[in-house]
């Protein structure tokens, strides 16, 4: 759903700017919220960019969904966690893609492209199919082994990963490092990388007292194994030479605490994070390890706050990699003291805040991402 976390918030930024350049957006959803329990529940998807939104396993209802066992149907409900798509979604998609009439089909995730083997041949040669691939699942999966971590999402070899990658037209990168792998991976197959779309927000600076941080996260991995490096090797060194700082915790992260530490406090999900940054001199990204563009990183510049992040946490582009466009720490020492200077430091702040914007507006320009992506449908093949 649109702001649940940083994948989803990703691709519905991305169908609310091609909405403001012209686009109809047909949504569908392969999730059945009403397959158990509630017959009746507000529509989740009723924002002003969807033209139509399908949902498997309901029916609309104004404002409201209602559930298909009214009428005596019953759809299979999906599994918790990320599976590949059942012949039942498969064949709901099919159906979305008849009567919508749709020619460009954005897929949301790798695992998704099995949706296009129920098309007859005739109906797949006139689409246009590119895939959000949100990061690179193989190298993902490495990660999380060699760091010990149990995978929350599907995981696969190289050999699977490029399987599935084949199936589109398009393949297409949040970030510049992961479009190089793709086009090494499947180099018959057009490559573009479209990151997430965003801009400076202009908020006013925070107040200067308390001296506080913030840390975005869902609960995931590779969020739960930073914020707990954050808790343990970095905030006590932050609260020796600055007692009276404050570390925020906004996100369904905060569940994986069974202690909290002195000076944080777990906010929990935020449905509009603003007022939050706005109590936030300095934002972390304390990951340590990670794939894609990290999503936090972006909405941490686009709401003008200083950030301190890790090697794995800055990936992806040159000008986040190098610390000229955002302050990189290369440990946990590092990263304690790059974020005490931070927050000591206002002029410091404002300096950083000054690239990080430049950075954002180069590469992360709303009508410039969303030309990029309504590109790979129009470009000729």
């Amino acid at each position: 759903m649109p702001s649940q976390h940083g994948g989803c918030v990703y691709p519905h930024a991305l169908l609310e700017q091609l909405y403001h350049q012209g686009w109809t957006i047909d949504y569908a959803w392969l999730g059945t919220p009403l397959a158990e329990g509630r017959m009746l529940r507000r529509n989740p998807l009723k924002a002003a960019y969807l033209n139509k939104a399908f949902i498997r396993g309901c029916y609309s209802l104004g404002p409201l969904l209602l559930s298909e066992r009214i009428l005596g149907r019953r759809s299979q409900a999906r599994p918790h966690g990320e599976c590949m798509p059942s012949q039942e979604e498969a064949r709901f998609f099919r159906t979305v893609l008849r009567r919508s009439g749709a020619r460009h089909v954005l897929l949301d995730t790798t695992i998704a492209l099995p949706l296009l083997d129920i098309l007859p041949p005739q109906e797949r040669a006139v689409l246009r199919c590119a895939v959000l691939t949100h990061n690179v699942l193989h190298r993902r999966s490495q990660l999380y082994r060699e760091h010990g971590i149990s995978p929350d999402f599907l995981t696969m070899d190289e050999t699977e990963e490029k399987g599935l990658l084949k199936r589109a037209d398009v393949i297409i990168a949040i970030q510049e490092r992961e479009a190089r792998e793709f086009q090494r991976l499947c180099p018959e197959r057009r490559v573009r990388t479209v990151p997430m779309p965003a801009k400076p927000k202009k908020l006013p600076p925070a107040p200067s007292s308390p001296p506080t941080c913030l840390f975005v996260g869902g609960y995931s991995g590779h969020n739960i194994a930073g914020l707990k490096w954050l808790l343990e090797a970095v905030w006590p060194s932050i609260q020796k030479a600055m007692p009276e700082a404050r570390l925020l915790v906004a996100g369904t992260v905060g569940k994986a605490l069974s202690a909290v530490p002195l000076g944080v406090e777990i906010l929990g999900p935020v449905a509009d994070l603003s007022a939050t940054y706005g109590r936030t001199q300095v934002a972390l990204v304390p990951l340590t390890l990670g794939t894609g563009l990290k999503i936090k990183l972006i909405e941490a510049f686009a709401h003008e706050r200083a950030v301190v992040t890790t090697e794995a946490g800055a990936e992806g582009y040159d000008a986040l990699e190098n610390g000229s466009a955002v302050s990189v720490a290369a440990d946990a020492s590092d990263f304690a003291q790059k974020t005490l200077d931070l927050l000591r430091s206002q002029a410091a702040r404002e300096t950083q805040v000054h690239s990080q914007s430049n950075w954002l507006n180069a590469v992360c320009d709303p009508e410039r991402v969303g030309t990029n992506l309504e590109n790979v449908f129009l470009d000729s093949p």
